[in-house]
């Protein structure tokens, strides 16, 4: 069974869990230079050297695609 991108009229588009997380890999890899596994696990820690720099928060905005 293929997983299938749902679209709902005015309210906006959603993603499958797979496409959801190449969104957050590409992003991840683009902006910070790592996997989107290897920022989850540094973020989750607490090991994100300044956490409030634009390029970390465009990559934190898209953790809820993946889930």
């Amino acid at each position: 069974m293929t997983a299938e991108r749902e679209t709902i009229p005015d309210d906006g588009i959603f993603f499958t869990h797979e496409e959801g997380w190449q969104i957050l890999e590409e992003n991840a890899q683009r902006y910070l230079g790592m996997s989107a596994d290897q920022f989850l696990r540094a973020w989750r820690a607490g090991e994100i050297e300044q956490p409030d720099r634009p390029e970390v928060m465009r990559v934190v905005s898209l953790l809820s695609l993946a889930r």
